[in-house]
C-alpha cells in the first residue's frame, strides 16, 4: 500500500488543482430510526484512500474565501435549528452535558448516578471527542451542502467544489508566544460573508460570537443560565443575560499561551502511555475553557463543561485537541489505550469505578443500528473523512517517513520555550546562552501534584506561582493544574468521604489525579530580572523554597482552604535535558530525575 503511495506522490500536484472527487453520500439513518455517526465519506475511487483536510481557520479565511463563507453560513443555518430536533445545534451540543437527556436511545447504565455522557478524566477522553466531533461536522457539513445547491447553476460547480472540501476548522492555540493573538472574528458580533449567487457582501450576526437560544429553556438548564438568553464570555457579573467582556479572552489568552504551550510540550517530549499523554492534554485544554469563558463571578459558557459546548468556538477547540491527539498518534504508532478505572462515579453509560478499555463502547455514538463505536475503531481519522495538513500519508513513501516528518514538527512548534530561549542569538537570549552547559545540556525545572478525586471539588484549579521578597512585591505565576468536571460529579462519594473524615473514620485516601507544571520558563524569567543566578540546584533549590506557593480554588473561583486539601501532596523534580544541533529533533531528556523534597517542606503538600 505504501508503495502505492509513494507512486501517486508525483501526482499530487496536478491533482491538488483539479475538481476533487465527490464524497460518496452517507447512509445516516439505520432501520431502528437511529441516527448513526458516519462522519464524512471518504473520496470516491481515489487508489490512494485520500481525505480532505481539516485546517487551521486562519488559512481556511485567508486561503479558501469560498469555503469559509459557507463555514459561516452552514454555521448560521445550523444555529437556526429549531431545538426540539435532535439534530439541531442545540440538541447536539446537549449531548456533551446539560439538560442531559438520552439522545437517540443511547440509554444509561443500571443505577447510574451520573448524567453526563462525556467521560473527563477518563482514557476515553480523547476518543469520545473525536466520535463527538465528528458527528458534529457531518451535521454541519450537510448545511454546507445545501447552501451551496442553492446557487445559481452557472456558480453550482464553484460552490459544490468549496462545499466537498469543507472540514471543521480548528484553532491552533498551542504556538505559545509565536501565537497568534485572538482573531476579531471570534469577537466582533458581525461578520461579512458573500452568499453563493449573489456576489455581494452581506453582513451577519456572526455565528462564532455567539449562540443564541431560541428560546432559552428553564427546565434545561440550572441557575442564571435558566434565564440567559444566548452564550457568554467572561460576563462582567454573574446575574443572567450580562455583558460578556471580550477583552478578558484577550488578555487571559495572551497571559496564558506559554504556560499552555510548555506544559503541551512537557506531553510530547516526555515518553509517555496514551493514557499519561490525554490526561496532560486534557489539562492543557482546560486553559482554553478558562481563557474563553473565564470563572467565579465572570463566569461565560465555556468553564462549566456542563454548557460549555454550546458556546462555538468548543468545536474548534476541540478539533484542536484532536489534531494534537493525531500528531502524537502518528509519533508513537505503536501505542494505544490501556485500561483503567472509571473512577468513583463513572458517566451515565459508564459504571462507577468499572474499567474501561479500548473495546468500551463510546456512547451515544452509533455505529450501526445495534453497536456504538469504540477507540479501536476510531485510530484512524480517515474513518470520519478527515485529516490535517501535517498527516497526508499519500505524501510519504512510507511510514516512518511520516513519523519524522511528524517528530520534526512536533519540536519545532510544540518544543519547550525554553530550548529557543537558550539558543537564541539575540541580544536577551545571549545573555541565557551562558546557563548551557557541555553539550548544550540544561537543568529542566518541573512541578509534580497529585491528590485524591475525592479530596478536590469536581472543578478545579492549582494555581502555582513564585512570590517576591516583600509583600508589595509582584507575583508571578508559574502554571495551572486545570480540571473539569461536571459540578455534582461523585457528590455522593465525596460526600460519604467527607463525613467519614469528620468522624475521623477515613483513612489515607489513594492519590487518584496528577499534574505535572514546567518551571524552567519562569525560573529564565527570574534570572533575566537579576533575582536568580542560574538553573543550577545549588542556585534554584534556595529561590523557590522561599518564593514557590500555591492556591487551589474550587469551580466558582472561591479558595478552597488547606484544611480540605489532606491528600495534596506537591514535589518540585529536576532533570537534565539537552538541546540538539538539529532542531528538527526533540529535546533529549535524561531517565534520571533528582527530587528536591527539602522546596517544598512545611508547607501545604510537602511530602
Amino acid at each position: 500500500m505504501w508503495l502505492a503511495k509513494c507512486f501517486f506522490t508525483v501526482l499530487l500536484a496536478t491533482l491538488a488543482a483539479c475538481t476533487p472527487i465527490g464524497p460518496v453520500p452517507p447512509v445516516i439513518t439505520n432501520v431502528a430510526g437511529r441516527h448513526l455517526t458516519v462522519g464524512i465519506s471518504r473520496l470516491e475511487g481515489d487508489r490512494n484512500e485520500r481525505v480532505y483536510i481539516r485546517r487551521e481557520i486562519h488559512d481556511l479565511k485567508n486561503n479558501f474565501p469560498d469555503v469559509w463563507n459557507l463555514y459561516l453560513l452552514g454555521l448560521q443555518a445550523f444555529h437556526a435549528v429549531d431545538q426540539g430536533d435532535p439534530l439541531s445545534f442545540y440538541r447536539i451540543a446537549g449531548i456533551h452535558g446539560k439538560p442531559f437527556e438520552v439522545w437517540q436511545e443511547a440509554e444509561g447504565a443500571p443505577n447510574a448516578t451520573a448524567r453526563n455522557y462525556c467521560p473527563h478524566t477518563s482514557p476515553l477522553f480523547l476518543t469520545w471527542h473525536r466520535a463527538y466531533l465528528a458527528l458534529f461536522e457531518q451535521e454541519l457539513y450537510g448545511h454546507v451542502q445545501r447552501i451551496a445547491s442553492s446557487a445559481p447553476a452557472d456558480q453550482r460547480e464553484r460552490w459544490g467544489i468549496a462545499a466537498d472540501l469543507f472540514r471543521v476548522p480548528y484553532w491552533e492555540w498551542a504556538l505559545g508566544e509565536s501565537n497568534e493573538p485572538v482573531p476579531d472574528f471570534f469577537t466582533n458580533p458581525e461578520i461579512q460573508v458573500i452568499r453563493p449567487g449573489t456576489g455581494e457582501t452581506q453582513t451577519i450576526f456572526n455565528p462564532l460570537f455567539q449562540y443564541r437560544f431560541h428560546p432559552v429553556n428553564p427546565q434545561d438548564f440550572d441557575g442564571k443560565w435558566a434565564s440567559t438568553n444566548a452564550t457568554l464570555r467572561w460576563p462582567i457579573s454573574n446575574k443572567p443575560n450580562a455583558p460578556s467582556v471580550n477583552e478578558n479572552f484577550i488578555q487571559c489568552f495572551e497571559k496564558q499561551r506559554r504556560d499552555c504551550h510548555d506544559e503541551l510540550s512537557l506531553g510530547y517530549s516526555v515518553p509517555t502511555t496514551l493514557n499519561d499523554f490525554s490526561s496532560k492534554l486534557e489539562a492543557v485544554h482546560g486553559y482554553i475553557h478558562y481563557c474563553v469563558g473565564g470563572n467565579g463571578a465572570n463566569e461565560g459558557n465555556m468553564w462549566p463543561i456542563e454548557y460549555s459546548a454550546f458556546d462555538p468556538l468548543f468545536m474548534l477547540h476541540h478539533a484542536q485537541v484532536d489534531r494534537l491527539f493525531a500528531l502524537w498518534q502518528a509519533q508513537n504508532p505503536d501505542r494505544w489505550l490501556m485500561p483503567k478505572s472509571a473512577g468513583p462515579e463513572g458517566t451515565f453509560v459508564i459504571f462507577p469505578n468499572q474499567k474501561v478499555t479500548a473495546d468500551t463502547p463510546i456512547s451515544p455514538f452509533w455505529k450501526r443500528e445495534d453497536e456504538f463505536w469504540t477507540s479501536n475503531d476510531l485510530r484512524n481519522t480517515s474513518v470520519f473523512g478527515y485529516t490535517y495538513p501535517e498527516l497526508q500519508w499519500w505524501n510519504y513513501p512510507s511510514a516512518e517517513a511520516l513519523r519524522v516528518e511528524v517528530n520534526a514538527t512536533i519540536a519545532k512548534n510544540y518544543g519547550s520555550s525554553a530550548r529557543s530561549r537558550l539558543k537564541s542569538t539575540g541580544q536577551t537570549g545571549g545573555e541565557l546562552t551562558r546557563l548551557l552547559q557541555d553539550d548544550d545540556y540544561f537543568t529542566d525545572w518541573t512541578i509534580e501534584a497529585t491528590a485524591s478525586d475525592l479530596d478536590l471539588p469536581p472543578t478545579f484549579q492549582v494555581q502555582f506561582s513564585l512570590v517576591g521578597d516583600f509583600s508589595s512585591s509582584a507575583t508571578a505565576e508559574v502554571g495551572r493544574w486545570i480540571r473539569l468536571m461536571p459540578s455534582d460529579h461523585a457528590n455522593e462519594a465525596r460526600e460519604a468521604h467527607r463525613a467519614a473524615r469528620k468522624a475521623k473514620r477515613t483513612s489515607t485516601l489513594a492519590r487518584t489525579v496528577e499534574y505535572t507544571v514546567s518551571l524552567t520558563a519562569s525560573l529564565l524569567d527570574q534570572i533575566e530580572a537579576g533575582k536568580l543566578e542560574s538553573l543550577d540546584p545549588s542556585d534554584v533549590v534556595s529561590y523557590l523554597k522561599s518564593s514557590l506557593t500555591w492556591n487551589v480554588f474550587a469551580g466558582d473561583g472561591s479558595r478552597v482552604h488547606d484544611k480540605d486539601l489532606d491528600s495534596l501532596m506537591v514535589e518540585v523534580m529536576s532533570r537534565r535535558v539537552r538541546i540538539p544541533d538539529d532542531p528538527s529533533q526533540p529535546l533529549e531528556y535524561s531517565s534520571e530525575i533528582t527530587r528536591h523534597p527539602e522546596i517544598t517542606a512545611g508547607k501545604l503538600g510537602s511530602i
